[in-house]
């Protein structure tokens, strides 16, 4: 909007001007000088809205409370303490360039640790501080070794990761220009993807087809089967199933699944177009895909391969492609050179913005229509309008990933820092019960969603959570009745009109939302 008033600006004091050089009396001249800035104001705002040649972009509105304020990380990996960078010698505690993050389904996590040539495995914790070392390691022997290997069992700058539903690994082995599927319990692979062995390393062997690859990044998996960020192919791939041939591509134009789409591998803009895509995330909404060298994220039906919404750009242009949308510095709707995204229970959208150094997160996709939505929470800055970098617990430099798992925690890798940081969020009861309430009379309780490491309230929260008494607490068979389901309004979720039927001691009430551990209140007695 501000480029469209400046340009307008320009144009109706253009007007103005080849009016005022006919007028040729003085006191003509003095009139008009008094009434110039008027006109200029008037015109403006008339070509802004009325102007036939500029194409009306429909925005998503930010949220009604975006959060203010910066989290602070509760756990670093890889390095002692939250102030040091150090790269270290190879060990199951040290990381060189890593490129990619993916949480487990058990609280640890997976770090695709690129120049070491290994995937690494850190296991949950609890505590605060230096987190624990790793557990397992994919494409070397040992702790200490970080060789190039080019067989079922090495690497060569591993890059995406995902977790199949056997509880299988993928991982994008991508200067061996392949992926790879190892069972739950085999750290050797079992399968290979874009190559016709394990053996052949080559960038799309016997020709560009739908089952060659060319420096795969980003992986993901649902129901229907794998999808690939094929990077310097200028395309994603879906895999059914049990196929390592491709039935369906994304950025290379119109149907999806032709030979003609299959042997193209151009860069593109627009709404079917895409410039080396590093990543990509599907839930049941449908597909992101990071086109990083268009600075933005494209999302998509599965299955159509025309993108119906883009972040970080205004429109899908052909000119709207650059970083920051040109601006000298970020905003709330901008990119520069996103690498990763992550969906969490909720369908909220978090995007690795690495050239800001900032995580953004996105309302859940269910919320939002048209292009260019804002984010509503920043990881890394104290606001949308900078971009610093610098070794702390709330700052980055690189984050080139972002994980999320089925908790809230959110996964940073801190590339340059080389380190993972651990942002923990939670669901915080912030209104308790009476410790003493009579039997059915009502009362409220309230909660909130908080960053863990600095108290931040999440204000853009929306829920929805529920209360229920907690089993084995109080008397049994007692009945909570009241407003048990709502939605937080402000990042706050009030629970009015409560009633218990039943006296007794040592009541405890559980809230919950989807993605979040439940919170409890304090303990209280009923009354008869």
């Amino acid at each position: 909007m501000r480029r469209e008033w400046l340009a307008s600006k320009e144009h109706a004091h253009t007007c103005c001007s080849k009016l005022h050089s006919k007028l040729e009396g003085p006191g003509e001249i003095v009139i008009w000088k008094k009434i110039t800035s008027i006109v200029i104001l008037l015109v403006a705002l008339l070509l802004v809205s009325c102007d036939t040649r500029t194409t009306k972009t429909i925005h998503s509105p930010a949220s009604d409370s975006p959060t203010i304020g910066s989290p602070l990380a509760r756990v670093v990996y890889a390095q002692p303490d939250f102030k040091t960078h150090t790269i270290y010698a190879t060990s199951e505690n040290t990381l060189k360039n890593a490129g990619y993050i993916a949480v487990d389904n058990h609280g640890g996590f997976y770090v695709a640790d690129y120049d070491n040539n290994r995937l690494l495995h850190f296991p949950q914790t609890t505590a605060t501080g230096a987190g624990l070392q790793a557990d397992k390691v994919y494409g070397q022997p040992d702790y200490t070794t970080n060789a190039v290997g080019k067989d079922a069992a090495g690497l060569n700058r591993p890059h995406g990761v995902a977790i199949d539903p056997n509880g299988g690994l993928y991982i994008a082995d991508m200067l061996n220009n392949r992926v790879l599927h190892y069972s739950a319990t085999s750290t050797i692979a079992d399968r290979v993807y874009g190559q016709i062995d394990f053996t052949t390393t080559d960038s799309n062997p016997k020709g560009l087809s739908s089952s060659t690859l060319y420096h795969p990044q980003g992986i993901a998996v649902d129901s229907t089967g794998l999808y690939v960020a094929d990077s310097s192919n200028n395309r994603v791939l879906h895999y059914p199933v049990g196929s390592t041939i491709a039935d369906f591509v994304y950025g290379q134009g119109t149907p999806g699944n032709s030979q003609a789409n299959f042997t193209s591998n151009a860069s593109g803009n627009g709404a079917t177009g895409l410039n080396n895509p590093r990543d990509v995330a599907v839930d049941s909404t449908g597909l992101y895909v990071v086109d990083s060298s268009n600075n933005r994220v494209l999302h998509y039906i599965p299955g159509n391969p025309t993108a119906d919404r883009v972040y970080g750009q205004l429109d899908f242009a052909s000119t709207s492609v650059q970083a920051n949308q040109g601006l000298d510095n970020p905003t709330a709707a901008t990119l520069d050179n996103p690498t990763m995204v992550a969906l969490d229970k909720q369908g909220a959208l978090y995007i690795a913005d690495r050239n800001n150094n900032r995580i953004l997160y996105y309302a859940p996709s269910i919320s939002l229509r048209g292009n260019d939505p804002s984010a509503v929470r920043v990881y890394g800055q104290k606001g949308y309008t900078t971009r610093h970098s610098s070794t702390t617990d709330s700052t980055f430099n690189g984050p080139g990933a972002v994980a999320v798992d089925n908790t809230g925690n959110v996964f940073v890798l801190d590339i340059f820092n080389q380190r993972v940081l651990k942002f923990t969020t939670s669901l915080h009861v912030t209104g308790h019960p009476p410790m003493s309430i009579a039997r059915g009379s009502a009362f409220e309780i309230r909660v909130t969603l908080q960053d863990a490491g600095s108290g931040i309230t999440y204000t853009d929260f929306k829920g929805p959570l529920t209360v229920q008494i907690k089993p084995g607490t109080g008397r049994v068979g007692a009945i909570l009745s009241g407003t048990v389901t709502v939605n937080a309004v402000s990042g706050i979720a009030i629970f009015s009109g409560l009633t218990i039927n039943q006296a007794g001691s040592g009541y405890v009430l559980t809230t919950s939302s989807p993605g979040y551990a439940s919170a409890e209140t304090n303990s209280f007695s009923v009354s008869a």
